[in-house]
């Protein structure tokens, strides 16, 4: 036997929707608008929200007060399967078409709704929408994951992102930096990819974020390091340039520049050529050895970036420098294909 819900009494209504999970609710909103309408009574809220977003899925994780949700998933296809049953939900306040399919979860019975692809992206509008019509308040951490260069256009609709990751795509580093000039709150950026478009500079919006990590810089590798303002830069195949370094250990000790370093962790893509000669080179930035009492022995890389974000670094076998004028120390080494430059607080 059904029972009536939408003929409660709101009081009624709500105490039962209180007592339900964010998916849960998340799957009644999309039945009515009169619905979705009502859970901005349940005043659901988030301090954490993940937008994964791939050329057919677009997913949604929340977490509140140590709960985590995996809350929405909705599926991109070219076409409704005329085989399948095909309903009507309200997404953002829009009447859609979807088929609506059961499948498996870590053991458990998932559904998802799977929709026909949209020729300018509203979908994902709508989506952002939709969520955003639920959660009640301004989440402190707003995450993107983009996995479609299709959809890097109509990002602009999700408001106050912190942490971004691209994957499986090589962004533009021109549209990277029109699309961060609208995203002011972005404080990490891991882009788990190459790049494309032209070198960075200091006016690249990308290098002012605190945090960013970058998985193929290759050709890119010498204009980040020239450029980055922020406080930690991770970079993985990169490509060897031993006057870049040197650049950079010259303006960071002279405090021309780098003011808001913490730590720079490179990883190459090739090993340091044999002709490097690591003790000349140590020597001549008056890099000393550890004593043991300047600084601890361990570095606790510490940041927001997505992969990166918390790594400890024996630096026990760390050459040490310091800035002009009795200023900060940092430590520096060079292995065999990876370069570590940290600052001490």
């Amino acid at each position: 036997m059904s029972i009536p819900f939408a003929k409660f009494p709101l009081l009624v209504q709500l105490k039962v929707l209180k007592q339900l999970e964010y998916p849960e609710l998340f799957w009644l909103s999309v039945c009515s608008g009169k619905m979705r309408r009502t859970m901005e009574y349940v005043d659901m809220r988030a301090e954490k929200i993940v937008y994964s977003l791939d050329d057919d899925k677009y997913g949604v994780y929340v977490e509140y007060r140590e709960k985590k949700w995996h809350m929405a998933e909705i599926k991109v296809v070219r076409r409704l399967y005329k085989n399948k049953k095909i309903v009507n939900v309200n997404l953002g306040g829009e009447q859609l078409e979807c088929v609506c399919l059961k499948g498996l979860q870590k053991d458990r019975i998932a559904w998802s709704l799977s929709f026909a692809e949209s020729p300018d992206n509203s979908l994902v509008t709508l989506f952002y929408n939709h969520i955003s019509s639920l959660i009640q308040n301004t989440p402190q951490n707003i995450q993107l994951g983009i996995r479609s260069v299709d959809l890097f256009p109509s990002l602009d609709i999700i408001k106050n992102v912190t942490d971004i990751i691209t994957t499986h795509w090589d962004p533009n580093t021109t549209s990277l930096d029109n699309y961060l000039t609208n995203q002011p709150h972005v404080e990490s950026i891991h882009i788990d990819s190459g790049l494309s478009g032209p070198p960075f500079t200091s006016e690249s919006k990308v290098m002012k974020i605190k945090g960013v990590g970058i998985h193929l810089a290759l050709e890119m590798t010498s204009s980040a390091l020239e450029n980055f303002d922020g406080s930690h830069l991770a970079i993985r195949n990169g490509e060897w340039n031993a006057e870049t370094w040197r650049s950079l250990i010259r303006k960071w000790k002279s405090k021309e520049a780098y003011g808001n370093l913490v730590g720079i962790y490179a990883n190459l893509s090739h090993n340091i050529p044999a002709e490097f000669r690591r003790a000349e080179f140590l020597e001549e930035i008056g890099a000393v050895v550890f004593d043991g009492q300047r600084r601890p022995q361990r570095f606790n890389w510490d940041s927001r970036i997505m992969y990166y974000n918390k790594m400890v670094f024996d630096c026990l076998n760390y050459r040490d420098i310091q800035q002009n004028g009795n200023g900060k120390w940092a430590s520096i080494a060079f292995g065999r294909n990876q370069v570590g430059f940290f600052v001490w607080g």
